[in-house]
């Protein structure tokens, strides 16, 4: 049997009293239920498929919103490379128009 208690002060942080109790009322779709006094909330049975459905689906959902968290960090760091490279100005290279620059003597033979 499992049991979590409900006035524990970091479980109840976040999780159970997370979004006006959405924690506590997705931990009854798992398959907790409430004790008598309400002071626990627990797992008579063994965790079966609800639980393991429910961890991956949270966890599938935490890792999409970490991974766009991650881009947008990215894309403002991008951003910013940006601004900082068009605040530089043109870079100048040599060569002809084309952008080729040649070296040594002419291919085409003459001396």
């Amino acid at each position: 049997m499992l049991q979590l208690k409900c006035s524990n002060a970091a479980l109840s942080g976040k999780l159970l009293d997370v979004a006006g109790g959405a924690g506590k009322e997705l931990l009854r779709l798992a398959g907790f239920q409430d004790s008598a006094d309400g002071e626990f909330l627990k797992l008579d049975t063994a965790p079966d498929g609800r639980c393991t459905s429910i961890f991956e689906r949270l966890q599938t959902v935490a890792n999409e919103e970490w991974e766009k968290h991650v881009r947008e960090e990215r894309d403002a760091r991008i951003k910013a490379e940006m601004e900082k490279d068009k605040a530089k100005g043109p870079t100048i290279r040599g060569g002809d128009e084309n952008g080729r620059t040649q070296i040594g003597r002419s291919r085409r033979g003459g001396g």
